[in-house]
């Protein structure tokens, strides 16, 4: 039996790119999406659509309130896209509901919240993740397949390294990505480097210190450039970089983890990783492609589900994820290294 499945808010980038890869997953039906009352003129300034037009471009019927959309669809499961400050009320509304929810990056902006709704999946026996684009870029995912499989020894280090262009000059009035009250670049892109810290270092972030300024964006409310650390509970060490400043052809993202015996590299400008391994005089290069990492994220999260399996990005591992965005966020405006909730 398909899933049935709703799209809840319909004027974010991922809006639209969701209801695209779904449409292409044969386990998912696609009815509805509520548009949360936002009206045609934000959402052509910020998706180029009318309410109608998401709807004809998806094959979907168009509600304004979630839950009478859960309730008339029948709904097994929802894609969050909404404001990033309406995410953790209309996710554990959906949970409660008895829907599966899955919620466009970042997953939210506060610990407090993403365990709210960590806490409302485990009450309800549903499941709740989130979207790490990163995480589903092919070089990327066999750069952790080789490293969990033990090719560089045991971690002890990570470097990520997120590229953004720069911030554009945009209308921010009801814009899911860019509103004043949005994450802002510490969540919006930090989750990128917080999540794949976590992947590879590990879930346990202890503590965390970061520097964050804009200077090349002035028209920008954010901040434009990151630099922060991760300390870890096992003394595994993580640094991460964000770039949002400047309007050139550049990497998306580089990884670097570093092992007992070696270590492994991935470059998105190439798509493709090496691996440099004690005692051996060669690097082992390995995948030249670039995959769909939309349709490979939910391609994940929808076949366990459908399977009753454990999903590729648990909640579980979001929860840290803002936990370190809320410990870098504290620590640019402290000055001061910050401990980690959890």
């Amino acid at each position: 039996m398909a899933i049935r499945t709703g799209i809840i808010g319909i004027g974010s980038y991922y809006s639209n790119a969701f209801g695209r890869a779904l449409r292409r997953l044969p386990q998912v039906e696609l009815r509805a999406a509520a548009h949360l009352n936002q009206p045609d003129e934000t959402l052509v300034l910020n998706t180029r659509q009318t309410r109608d037009q998401f709807a004809e471009a998806h094959g979907v019927r168009l509600h304004a309130d979630p839950a009478e959309m859960i309730a008339e669809e029948k709904l097994d499961l929802v894609m969050v896209c909404a404001l990033d400050r309406m995410k953790a009320d209309l996710t554990v509304q959906a949970l409660d509901a008895g829907c599966h929810a899955y919620v466009s990056k970042p997953f939210c902006t506060a610990y407090a919240d993403a365990v709210r709704m960590a806490e409302a999946a485990r009450r309800a026996g549903k499941v709740v993740s989130t979207l790490e684009p990163a995480r589903y870029d092919g070089s990327i995912r066999q750069a952790h397949d080789r490293v969990a499989a033990g090719e560089i020894g045991e971690v002890i280090s990570v470097r990520a390294w997120i590229q953004h262009g720069q911030a554009g000059k945009r209308e921010r009035t009801d814009n899911v990505e860019f509103a004043d009250d949005s994450g802002g670049t510490l969540y919006s892109l930090g989750v990128y480097a917080a999540g794949l810290a976590n992947w590879f270092a590990g879930h346990d972030p202890e503590r965390a210190y970061a520097e964050a300024a804009n200077l090349n964006s002035p028209w920008h409310p954010f901040p434009d450039q990151m630099k922060g650390t991760v300390r870890y509970k096992s003394g595994r060490l993580a640094s991460a970089d964000i770039l949002y400043s400047t309007p050139c052809r550049a990497p998306t993202w580089e990884v670097e983890v570093v092992g007992r015996a070696g270590l492994v590299r991935v470059n998105h400008s190439v798509f493709e990783g090496f691996v440099y391994r004690s005692g051996e005089p060669h690097v082992t290069p390995f995948y030249r492609n670039q995959n769909d990492v939309i349709h490979e994220a939910l391609r994940r999260f929808v076949e366990p589900l459908e399977r009753g399996e454990a999903v590729d990005l648990p909640a579980e591992e979001a929860v840290p994820i803002v936990a370190v965005c809320d410990a870098w966020r504290e620590s640019a405006e402290s000055g001061q290294a910050v401990a980690v909730a959890g």
